[in-house]
């Protein structure tokens, strides 16, 4: 890398319904092609196809919140003590679960044991402390997930089918009767020092104003943008003080060489080209696997900071330059544990 990579935290107000949820892959392909729209397929080129990695995103969350990193599974001991410690919790069962469809943490209580990171200090910090997303602000809260159902169109006659003419698309809302600060959602940005970050910021506003993935020619997905942080304080950048071995991702990305599986989950993912090849007749990229934002992973010796996951060729031979970005915003961590666990 030519330049210094500096950090962003973009805060962003959603004004519609989402139907894809932030990941960063399909953000940065949006953000391509918006930036191609806006300056040109040359600027396009010299700025972020030609300088990889110039610009990293993460996953959306919410505001003030970080993915729930996975690491080592609990052993029973634990739950046991905690049911002792904690006479309020009415079964092993419940705690079990309250664990388990963890989502997000709070920025400032991963901050407090990221020098030194293991499954039974998080825990601690979620059950005992009660300072986490799920327990003191309900997912309920914050997205409110629903189908809706709307009408098949006939293309050759024009009208509604008779039968089986609704289909169902699940949209996620937010609860514009809660607070502000309840309805944000917070992306992170890595970027080449040597970009413009005017034009960066320009693009992503027109992003929010043209609608974000899957139905934004319908409106879906539209959100303005509040508020810019540099530097963010929920990214520690990697302070050599602290004695780092690995990092949590914060995107939706793939392994490079110089990381190591700490414990992840993974899925399959089939992506499709987004801007002008969207309707195209070869618009669906080859499918690839992808590490969930909150993996876990350690360092190996002599990386290059910043510099994880790669960019994938997914697509078919006619579009040769184009790149899928499946790289990570990574949050340095201190692991405790050792061993390697996949899910799917």
């Amino acid at each position: 890398m030519a330049n210094r990579m500096k950090s962003l935290k973009i805060t962003i107000k959603p004004i519609s319904s989402f139907v894809s949820r932030i990941q960063s892959d399909t953000f940065f392909g949006q953000f391509a092609w918006t930036y191609r729209e806006l300056y040109g397929e040359e600027k396009l080129k010299a700025d972020i196809i030609d300088k990889q990695p110039s610009i990293i995103f993460s996953d959306g969350f919410p505001a003030g919140y970080l993915p729930y990193p996975i690491l080592k599974p609990l052993k029973e001991n634990y739950f046991n003590n905690i049911i002792k410690e904690k006479s309020n919790w009415e079964q092993e069962a419940y705690i079990k679960e309250e664990l388990k469809k963890k989502e997000f943490i709070s920025a400032d209580l991963l901050e407090d044991i990221a020098a030194n990171i293991f499954s039974e200090a998080l825990a601690d910090k979620v059950l005992l402390d009660k300072k986490d997303y799920n327990t003191e602000d309900k997912k309920e809260d914050f997205l409110i997930s629903e189908k809706v159902y709307k009408n098949s169109i006939n293309r050759y006659t024009g009208t509604t089918e008779i039968k089986g003419g609704l289909y169902g698309v699940l949209e996620s809302f937010f609860d514009i009767e809660k607070k502000e600060e309840k309805r944000l959602i917070d992306i992170y940005m890595l970027y080449d020092s040597g970009l413009n970050i005017k034009l960066i910021k320009e693009a992503i506003m027109f992003i929010g104003i043209n609608g974000f993935g899957k139905n934004k020619s319908t409106g879906k997905g539209r959100f303005e943008t509040p508020e810019y942080e540099e530097d963010p304080k929920g990214l520690n950048n990697n302070d050599p003080k602290k004695d780092y071995n690995g990092i949590i991702s914060l995107s939706t990305a793939v392994l490079s060489g110089n990381l190591k599986v700490n414990y992840a989950k993974t899925f399959t993912k089939f992506p499709k080209h987004g801007g002008d090849l969207a309707t195209s007749g070869k618009y669906i990229k080859k499918p690839a696997i992808f590490y969930k934002a909150g993996s876990t992973f350690r360092l190996k010796k002599d990386n290059e900071t910043y510099n994880y996951g790669d960019n994938l060729k997914l697509f078919h031979p006619k579009y040769k330059g184009h790149i899928h970005n499946a790289r990570m915003v990574p949050y340095y961590i201190k692991l405790k544990d050792s061993g390697v666990k996949e899910n799917g």
